[in-house]
């Protein structure tokens, strides 16, 4: 299975493997993650997510016409 998680801001670099890591511990095996930021995303309070809504909806289009099987919002 190919699940695609998309995170509600920018991660910074020195997160990104540590974040990587702790996701492929808890899922199933045989199951493939791949993270996607939404670039110049910061949520401040619980409210604010649903101003990535237009960027999270084009990454997950995008992640659907690259074969994902399974879309994660992270954060909502």
């Amino acid at each position: 299975m190919k699940l695609a998680i998309i995170l509600p801001g920018e991660i910074a670099t020195e997160a990104w493997q540590p974040l990587e890591d702790e996701i492929n511990r808890i899922v199933s095996p045989g199951t493939e993650v791949t993270l996607f930021d939404i670039k110049g995303g910061k949520v401040r309070v619980p409210a604010d997510i649903d101003l990535t809504v237009p960027a999270a909806m084009s990454i997950a289009a995008d992640a659907e016409k690259k074969g994902f099987d399974g879309i994660l919002l992270d954060g909502t």
